[in-house]
């Protein structure tokens, strides 16, 4: 006769915790959440040029974005303003964060060399438009309001 078989040893499973169990537990994003997130906030993959800017270096990174926004002439965008001095544009950014969403295009007014700052690229008007609460309050305090604008325009 043949033994009879050793039924297995049943192990119980630990339960997984829920929800709640897990609630005053805090866990860092990985890193390519964070990368993620910041697509979602730059969609269109603005360069990290914050280096340039802190070191006031604006017609640099001008024509750093210029290269990179070019590709994306159906894009809108919230004009934030138009500056024409470098501590305009040192201000705005100091103000607005050194956040990636901004980002300046140069401009040629009657013969100057300018600089309009913007803030953000999006696929859709309604996009930028629901990035208005977004931009930091010191531009929506301005006279001047942050404005809606396709992108081609200053390209």
């Amino acid at each position: 006769k043949k033994p009879a078989p050793v039924p297995a040893a049943k192990t119980r499973e630990k339960p997984r915790p829920q929800s709640a169990d897990v609630v005053g537990k805090t866990s860092r994003p990985s890193a390519t959440a964070e990368k993620k997130k910041d697509m979602e906030l730059v969609p269109y993959g603005l360069p990290d040029l914050t280096g340039l800017l802190k070191r006031s270096d604006f017609q640099d990174a001008a024509r750093q974005y210029y290269q990179r926004v070019k590709q994306f002439p159906g894009a809108y965008s919230l004009k934030l303003e138009v500056d024409c001095m470098d501590k305009s544009v040192e201000t705005a950014f100091q103000k607005g964060g050194f956040d990636r969403r901004m980002f300046i295009l140069p401009k040629d007014i009657h013969g100057r060399n300018c600089l309009v700052v913007f803030w953000g690229l999006y696929p859709t008007k309604n996009k930028a438009i629901q990035a208005l609460p977004t931009v930091p309050a010191f531009f929506r305090r301005q006279a001047t309001k942050p404005a809606l604008v396709l992108i081609r325009q200053y390209l």
